[in-house]
Parts: structure tokens; C-alpha cells; sequence
């Protein structure tokens, strides 16, 4: 396999990373892109030195690489992008990235794959004036899909002070503390509640840590919040309008295993999910 540099002056440092794409590694639709799901790897990139740096894939794979200013948010991937590639690299479908760096600042780093659900290792090579540190930052999903259904029950919103609303709910529990986030995908305009413990539909406002209504696209929210391992809380998928029913997904990125359980809130739905 051949790999692409453009004209290394003597002065160029070459800085490598390894990592694995496997059935156990988190998962996300790519930016521009409407369905599937693709396995990606997360690597911090950090330089002492500013200057123009390329970062380019070797491997047996066609890959694609994303590259973010910050943070990288897999429910949100067009977040903070500033620059990504598939085929630049060489004739064997390999990413070439070339971007200019500031020193002191926190870049990541995303590599996946052009086609959904294709495993297998991945080098990463990083050319540029100095040393780059690249640090695997790892993640794992997870997807709750169910219904929200015409029936008795209903709730006023937290930060409402009339109307009804129905409502599903999941129990969530972690395997790490660390930073997790929930976002929906639906066709509905959705609107998430994250409490700490039980929720009370009486009084909503009771144990509520989070909630959202617009934090993603097409009126979708988008939950980010700090977890304890070994707590039980609550997730609350309901409505940015009164008594509408329909289908959701939620997909929950963090550090460790996210786990969700269906709760009858609705009759007639079976919820699922779905962990990676």
C-alpha cells in the first residue's frame, strides 16, 4: 500500500497513532449523511508548535477521517468541524487531512470508515513542524428506541405552567462516572427531561438535573450531563407540543456501557435498545 506525503523537508516531524475500528466500538451517522452507522475512533490531538500539519490514514480499509476544533460530539458531528477527507491520501482510499494549528489548544481527531459497520485497524500519520500528541479518547452508544402513545398519562412540563403533555420514560444507569449525552432522533418535535432518581409527573420540576428541547437539528434535544455509576435515573422523552403521539429513537454516547430499561409508561409499546 502506498502512502501519501507531500515534500518532507529535513525539518519535518513524523508522529504515528494506532487504532482499532471493532464490533465493540461506539457508533454514528456521519455528517451530510442521512442513515447508517459507522464504527469511528476518537483521538485528542495536541501540538507545542503552530504550523500547518497533515494527517493522513494507512490502512486496509477505505477510510474517512473528521477533524474538530475541541470537542467532538458523535450526536452532533457537525459540531466544531473544521476540515475532513476521504480519498486524498492515495489510490487506496485513504484520508489526507492538512490543517493549520494553533499551539495551546485542544483539537480531536475522528476516524472511521466510507462504508457502515466496516472494522479494522487504523494508522494514523501525522506530519508536520513539531511532535503531535494524538491520545485515544474512548467512547461507547447505545440507542433506546419507543413510542409515545394517545393515553391517560400525562404531565405539565417543568418549565411549563399549563398544559399536558405525553410522555415516556427509560430508567438509565452507567457503568463510569464520566460526561454522557442523550439526543433524540425523530420525526417529532421532541422534548427531554434527565432526572436523578424517580420522576413524579405531579411535580416535574422534583430531582431534575437536565433538560432540553432544541439542542440539536430538526427540533431535536440534546441532554450533556455529568453521571454517577451505580445511581439509577430517569429519562423523560416527551413533546415541544401538547398530546402528540409518535416514534423516537434516543442515542446515548459516553466513556462506558449505558444502559437503558423499558418501563409500561405507554400501552400497546414495546421499547428496545440496542448497545455497542
Amino acid at each position: 500500500m502506498r502512502c501519501y506525503y507531500e515534500e518532507i523537508r529535513a525539518s519535518t516531524v513524523i508522529s504515528t497513532y494506532s487504532s482499532f475500528l471493532t464490533p465493540n466500538s461506539a457508533t454514528f451517522t456521519r455528517p451530510s449523511v442521512v442513515t447508517g452507522r459507522y464504527y469511528y475512533a476518537v483521538v485528542q490531538v495536541s501540538i507545542s508548535t503552530p504550523g500547518v500539519y497533515q494527517f493522513s490514514s494507512f490502512s486496509s480499509i477505505d477510510t474517512y477521517g473528521y477533524f474538530y476544533n475541541d470537542t467532538f460530539k458523535s450526536i452532533d458531528p457537525s459540531s466544531h468541524l473544521i476540515a475532513e477527507n476521504d480519498d486524498d491520501a492515495s489510490d487506496d482510499k485513504q484520508f489526507l487531512i492538512s490543517i493549520d494549528l494553533q499551539s495551546n489548544r485542544r483539537y480531536t481527531l475522528v476516524t472511521t470508515t466510507h462504508g457502515t459497520s466496516v472494522t479494522g485497524s487504523i494508522k494514523i500519520i501525522a506530519v508536520g513542524p513539531a511532535a503531535v500528541d494524538m491520545v485515544l479518547i474512548s467512547a461507547k452508544s447505545a440507542v433506546y428506541s419507543g413510542s409515545i402513545i394517545s393515553n391517560i398519562l400525562t404531565f405539565t412540563r417543568p418549565e411549563s405552567t399549563s398544559g399536558k403533555y405525553y410522555y415516556a420514560t427509560t430508567p438509565v444507569k452507567v457503568a463510569t462516572s464520566g460526561l454522557y449525552e442523550f439526543g433524540s432522533w425523530s420525526e417529532l418535535d421532541t422534548y427531554g427531561c434527565l432526572y436523578n432518581g424517580r420522576f413524579i409527573p405531579l411535580t416535574p420540576s422534583l430531582n431534575l438535573i437536565a433538560q432540553d428541547n432544541d439542542g440539536l437539528d430538526d427540533d431535536q434535544f440534546l441532554i450533556s450531563v455529568h453521571l454517577q455509576s451505580n445511581r439509577t435515573y430517569t429519562l423523560v422523552i416527551t413533546t415541544h407540543r401538547e398530546l402528540t403521539t409518535g416514534s423516537f429513537s434516543i442515542i446515548a454516547v459516553g466513556p462506558d456501557t449505558i444502559q437503558f430499561t423499558s418501563v409500561a409508561t405507554t400501552i400497546g409499546t414495546m421499547n428496545t435498545f440496542i448497545q455497542k
